[in-house]
């Protein structure tokens, strides 16, 4: 899940939502949604986003490929 995946890389780099949200560039109230499962689909242009504040990549968020793949 998308959710889970954001929530435990943010906790590895020692991130708060609003860290993330200052690097991502979205709103850390939406960031909370996803991380919680709110969101059924996260759109395309949000996964890039924090993908590249998260420095992974989209497929890692979308469970497609391992950190080091």
């Amino acid at each position: 899940m998308v959710g889970t995946q954001v929530l435990h890389r943010r906790e590895t780099l020692g991130l708060t939502q609003e860290e993330l949200a200052r690097k991502s560039g979205i709103k850390q109230f939406h960031i909370s949604l996803i991380e919680n499962e709110h969101v059924r689909e996260v759109r395309s242009d949000t996964l890039r986003k924090l993908a590249r504040a998260l420095n992974v990549s989209a497929d890692w968020l979308l469970e497609l490929e391992h950190v080091g793949s």
